[in-house]
């Protein structure tokens, strides 16, 4: 993997926003090319920016976590997303998984892991035949 991985976050509440590239920026393997809690934001920067990972909060006020994901894997998007989540339900991952989410984690999770959860998606995307671009 060439470069640092570009990750866009998107998470309705902004302390989580600030922590999160607080602590990915400390890495030195991430360059975090967005972070916003505004889905139609978020969709825009998709195409603007290209990240490699969007980290994404489902539980969203607005409720419409799953069909962001939707959005952003949607329409040959290259980009994996990983759902940051408070709350365990299965539920919710199946629905997230079949929006085309990567993986599920609890924002809970360490650095370190969440590192390693990153750089995982972003070599599965590429690992694809298509390249990593999904479709709607």
């Amino acid at each position: 993997m060439a470069g640092k991985i570009r990750v866009m976050i998107v998470d309705d509440h902004e302390r989580v926003r600030h922590e999160l590239v607080a602590s990915l920026g400390r890495s030195g393997m991430v360059e975090v090319v967005g972070a916003t809690g505004c889905a139609e934001e978020a969709t825009r920067w998709l195409t603007e920016r290209q990240p490699d990972v969007v980290l994404l909060d489902v539980k969203r006020d607005d409720g419409g976590g799953v069909d962001l994901c939707r959005r952003l894997t949607g329409n040959g998007h290259a980009c994996a997303v990983l759902i940051l989540t408070s709350y365990l339900s299965r539920e919710e991952w199946r629905d997230a998984q079949e929006a085309g989410a990567t993986d599920y984690l609890f924002k809970q999770i360490d650095s370190k892991a969440l590192l390693a959860k990153i750089t995982e998606a972003v070599q599965l995307a590429s690992s694809r035949p298509d390249g990593g671009a999904r479709g709607a």
